[in-house]
């Protein structure tokens, strides 16, 4: 059974954000988010650096 993109974010506690480097390295985050209407995602973003 298909579920909706917001179902599917909405079933969600916890967010992972990726990035990958020039060379090939990935690295990544768990980020907390809230959904705003059907089209925004908003997460908070601090100066702290983040580990796994």
């Amino acid at each position: 059974m298909l579920v909706s993109v917001e179902e599917f974010i909405l079933s969600l506690r916890v967010a992972r954000l990726s990035t990958v480097t020039p060379s090939g390295v990935s690295h990544s985050v768990p980020i907390c988010f809230a959904l705003s209407g059907n089209d925004t995602i908003y997460s908070p973003i601090d100066a702290k650096p983040k580990k796994i």
